[in-house]
């Protein structure tokens, strides 16, 4: 691995801070977008790989790269386990909605009597 991979996990590493800093703030637009950035950086360490393949001198790269990997899988993590939560409350909430949504569709009102009747 190069020189050249090594700053782009680097890169990868701030962009991967910067997407769970985003979904954290409730900014799932600017998460997607960054995930593209994602890939595109992704795409050219790839490139680089494939070209530098019998690089023995990039070592010290290739062991900073593994760490950099280590950081992104890390935070990957930390937004899925995010995700889940959130996932999993909202669910929460659509169940109470759904709740209240029945609750409401069985009462009914007589105007002639002044009546408020609630079926269960």
């Amino acid at each position: 691995m190069s020189e050249k991979a090594y700053h782009l996990s680097n890169t990868l590493v701030n962009l991967v801070e910067a997407q769970k800093d985003a979904m954290f703030e409730g900014s799932y637009d600017d998460a997607l977008i960054l995930q593209t950035r994602r890939q595109d950086i992704i795409d050219k360490i790839q490139s680089l790989d494939a070209i530098g393949k019998n690089d023995h001198e990039g070592e010290d790269f290739s062991h900073k790269i593994r760490i950099n990997i280590e950081k992104i899988l890390s935070i990957d993590t930390e937004m899925r386990n995010f995700l889940k939560t959130e996932l999993n409350s909202i669910s929460h909430r659509l169940e109470a909605i759904q709740k209240a949504k029945t609750f409401c569709n069985n009462i009914t009102y007589h105007q002639v009597s002044d009546t408020l009747n609630i079926s269960a």
